[in-house]
């Protein structure tokens, strides 16, 4: 990309990057295009604490919350607005109330009124400024907020799981952000068809767009074939239902190696189950282990099969990374997971399985096709396609600087 086309700075909202080891540390994969295409990035996070994992000169972490200047004035000079986003939002029947509404509405005001500060202070304009919300919550408010009050800027937003759907979070102004967005790009196509199907009105601004990992190559390993290994990468939180594995492999009866990846408030009660596993059920937890580590751990050991069993995804980078390796895949068919895991890939079970008949899954995998270098390449190919972070990316990129 010519150097005299990148004369646009990007504002990019996030929960926290890039001030955490760990959060949103799948940033990094999408960040290196972002900067192919924007002279500058500036971050804007709602957690402004801490160091920042990233040390490029074209980029800057902005602390606009000791920027913000809280004023009731800003609801009357904001009428229009303010009863603009009350009537759109009106039609959510689940709904915060009035009360509730406006003291969003009056935040957002207030953060884009700071955003609207800095703009200003640096010369940035609806020439050579774009907007990018991360997260579909409160920032994507605050845009919309900026896009009303200056139509010419372009303004975007990701939509994941817990930002998405109503089952998670009743409030979101979705109506709101729709009307004023340039766009809403969800991360799944079931999030594209969720958003769709419930303002069709706004199809035409709501289009998928796949997160993704680098190639970091591919596993070659000549598997021996008297092991059998299932790894699994994730928080120990509740609705990672790590326990489920563990209640799964309870019913296997041959040799297995299980390990896990990841640390969390349910550790115990994990290591607590583990206990009382079969002998042959050999287990490994590893705890919190750095990205990079564990991505050199899939290509350098033998993996057969990788087990999600979640009440929740969006579409897990986790899947992402570990079928860029030729890994095959075992999960639960919730949101956007089936995407990342058709027939070629793996194998799909119901969200309350019955650990004796997944357990049976697992010794069938074992014993099938599934199980072989032909149907590993088949993975890899299928990632390659499908969730390359060069080609996710750059296209990406492409369309929001354009």
């Amino acid at each position: 990309m010519p150097e005299s086309t990148k004369h646009k700075t990007l504002l990019l909202f996030t929960d926290k990057y890039p001030l955490s080891k760990t959060q949103e540390a799948y940033i990094d994969n999408e960040l290196s295009y972002l900067l192919t295409r924007f002279k500058k990035i500036v971050f804007i996070p709602v957690d402004a604490s801490g160091t920042s994992r990233i040390n490029f000169e074209n980029t800057e972490v902005l602390d606009i919350h000791k920027q913000v200047i809280v004023s009731k004035w800003k609801l009357v000079s904001h009428i229009k607005l303010i009863v603009s986003f009350l009537l759109l939002e009106a039609k959510n029947k689940k709904s915060g109330g009035l009360i509730f509404n406006l003291k969003k509405i009056f935040n957002a005001i207030n953060y884009s009124e700071s955003v609207k500060s800095y703009m200003t202070k640096n010369n940035l304009n609806e020439s050579n400024t774009v907007l990018y919300s991360y997260w579909f919550y409160h920032w994507s408010l605050v845009c919309a907020v900026l896009k009303y009050d200056n139509p010419l800027l372009k303004a975007f937003s990701r939509a994941h799981l817990n930002d998405l759907y109503v089952e998670f979070n009743q409030n979101q102004f979705t109506g709101v952000k729709l009307h004023y967005l340039n766009a809403v790009l969800p991360i799944s196509n079931h999030g594209t068809n969720y958003l769709i199907t419930q303002f069709p009105k706004y199809q035409e601004k709501i289009k998928t767009h796949y997160l993704g990992v680098n190639d970091l190559g591919v596993n070659n390993l000549h598997f021996d074939f008297n092991k059998f290994t299932v790894v699994s990468c994730s928080a120990i939180r509740n609705e990672k239902r790590i326990d489920k594995i563990v209640e799964t492999l309870k019913h296997i009866d041959f040799p297995i190696t299980w390990i896990h990846f990841g640390d969390g408030p349910c550790m115990q009660m994990v290591k607590d189950a583990c206990e009382k596993l079969p002998n042959h059920i050999h287990v490994e937890l590893k705890g919190f282990t750095p990205n990079h580590i564990v991505k050199d751990y899939y290509l350098k050991n033998q993996i057969n099969l990788f087990l999600n069993f979640s009440s929740a995804e969006g579409l897990p980078v986790s899947i992402m990374e570990i079928i860029s390796f030729g890994i095959p895949v075992m999960a639960t068919a919730i949101y956007g997971t089936p995407e990342a895991v058709p027939e070629m890939v793996g194998e799909l079970i119901d969200l309350d399985f019955d650990p004796v008949k997944v357990a049976s899954k697992i010794t069938d995998f074992k014993n099938s096709h599934k199980n072989t270098d032909e149907f590993r390449v088949g993975v890899r190919q299928f990632w390659e396609k499908n969730f390359n972070a060069k080609d996710n990316y750059l296209h990406f990129s492409n369309e929001l600087a354009s």
